[in-house]
């Protein structure tokens, strides 16, 4: 049987057989990796604890070594192929590449931020997050019958590849739950123009004009007719000559006026 130096010291070394024991033999004048016939064996089978940790360590460079090329090799990052707007009431956008996987969601208002806090999208592509989108809006009571479902895609050659499967994925998420209306177009293209409607002031009510009451003439004083009496009654005399008095004391009053504006 042949052995092979593996180790020499100052009076001893140790071999190893061809079945891999190893074992101390007597150093006459060995040197590490001579082959021997027939050494003079001291004690056989020597277990080495240092070939173990020897192994170990070999493992554990190695192991280091794979991690450290595995890091140092840049990972590509997503290309942005097209973005799709999910409008319901609440209103979320994914980010797809090319290949349709979502690699970026967002709500776009305060409703859909609070609609996907959770929702774990890594490894889903756009009709899974789609449908599973729709279903969480059921199941928030954002989306009823009556209400429509607007999907949006910014980019022409994704609405014609992307388009049809969508909105055959949201049809058969709202079947037989609510109904309700599915489009799916360019962005933008669903945009309804708000308009304002404004309230035509009211005209001001215009204020009663005052028209001045005419005021009688001065020194004019309009005596009562004097009231009928019978030619037969005793005072008929006596009152007559009283309504001349007073007549002729009026004329005489308004003569007086007269002179006064000469």
């Amino acid at each position: 049987m042949k052995y092979l130096v593996m180790d020499t010291k100052m009076t001893y070394c140790i071999i190893m057989d061809e079945m891999g024991a190893f074992h101390v033999a007597a150093n006459l004048n060995y040197h590490l990796g001579d082959t021997i016939d027939d050494p003079l064996i001291m004690k056989k089978e020597v277990k080495k604890p240092w070939l173990k940790w020897t192994f170990a360590s070999a493992w554990v460079v190695a192991l280091a070594t794979l991690l450290l090329l595995y890091f140092q090799t840049p990972v590509p990052l997503p290309v942005l192929y097209s973005r799709i707007y999910i409008s319901i009431n609440p209103e979320v956008c994914m980010s797809v590449d090319e290949s349709g996987e979502v690699f970026a969601l967002e709500g776009i208002d305060e409703e859909g931020k609070a609609l996907i806090e959770g929702y774990d999208y890594k490894g889903k592509d756009e009709l899974t997050v789609t449908g599973e989108i729709i279903d969480l809006a059921i199941a928030e009571n954002y989306l009823a019958s009556g209400m429509t479902i607007t999907i949006e895609i910014d980019n022409e050659e994704a609405l014609k590849e992307f388009g049809p499967a969508l909105r055959q994925e949201a049809n058969k998420r709202i079947e037989g739950r609510v109904d309700a209306v599915v489009e799916v177009g360019n962005y933008g293209s669903f945009d309804i123009a708000q308009e304002t409607v404004t309230s035509p002031s009211p005209s001001p009510t215009p204020l009663p004009s005052t028209v001045p009451s005419p005021s009688p003439s001065p020194g004019v004083e309009y005596l009562p007719s004097p009231p009928p009496v019978s030619n037969n009654d005793s005072n008929y005399q006596d009152a007559s000559s009283n309504y001349d008095d007073r007549q002729n004391n009026s004329a005489y009053s308004e003569g007086s006026n007269y002179s006064n504006y000469d």
